[in-house]
């Protein structure tokens, strides 16, 4: 036996004002910095936009890098580039709200960060050989990202300092950190040469991946000078961005 469901016309408009309210107020009520660990990975544009240099369309999807403020986001859109949008334009007030009121018992939250850059980190341990393992990077609840040029002296300063800094730390603290070179040239070369000198306790970005990833996660200043130290929190917001040799060696000397 089928069973059918009927609405009346009137009682059809109402369902869709519900929903329409319901995400009106996730929307309004979001706050990207308060609940940034619920920040999905990607989103949906719920509006036409027009953000600095594209038109961006409703149902267009964007990946969203990292939270700005309380209510604006920097997003990446496939062909189109790196942008900041209201989350109002988005569906991101409505996901978070889906993901704070899920009772999946196995759901699990895995760090932002680690969504980007699981299966791309490379261990100190094996010389910057081998994968980290996934439990590993989904482990991490610190992350700090060393960006430079493998050929140039004031990036194998720094990594020598970063390893010194990294091998410091208690083990305990140092399973929860994420100390990541990445190659803004992608020099495979130049990057295990810095292996072979340095003997990484960091974790590294292979050169094919580094070059790429240094651009796409956003986090270059054209206005400081390399190498560039940027600590983001899981969510990806940043925390504190240096350049140069010298205030990134301060920057290590501090912690």
């Amino acid at each position: 036996m089928q069973y059918r469901i009927f609405m009346k016309p009137h009682s059809i408009s109402f369902f869709i004002y519900l929903v329409f309210m319901f995400a009106s107020n996730a929307r309004a009520d979001v706050d990207v910095i308060r609940d940034e660990d619920f920040i999905p990975f990607q989103a949906v544009m719920t509006q036409d936009y027009q953000a600095e240099a594209a038109s961006l369309l409703l149902g267009e999807r964007v990946v969203v890098l990292r939270p700005l403020s309380a209510d604006s986001i920097r997003v990446e859109v496939p062909r189109k580039g790196i942008f900041t949008l209201p989350v109002a334009v988005t569906d991101v007030g409505i996901e978070i709200e889906r993901v704070k009121q899920s009772t999946d018992s196995n759901f699990k939250q895995i760090p932002r960060m680690a969504l980007f850059l699981t299966n791309r980190m490379i261990s100190g341990e094996s010389g910057w050989q081998n994968r980290l393992p996934v439990e590993r990077v989904h482990g991490f609840d610190r992350w700090i990202l060393l960006y430079g040029d493998a050929q140039a002296e004031d990036t194998r300063a720094v990594v020598k300092k970063a390893n010194a800094y990294y091998s410091s730390i208690p083990e305990q603290a140092r399973m929860r950190t994420a100390l990541l070179y990445m190659d803004v040239v992608g020099n495979k070369e130049a990057i295990q040469s810095i292996a072979e000198a340095f003997e990484p306790s960091i974790q590294c970005m292979p050169g094919y991946l580094s070059k790429g990833y240094s651009r796409s996660l956003d986090h270059i200043d054209a206005t400081r000078e390399f190498p560039q130290l940027v600590e983001v929190a899981p969510s990806g917001r940043i925390l504190d961005h240096v350049g140069g040799v010298e205030a990134v060696s301060i920057w290590f000397d501090k912690q």
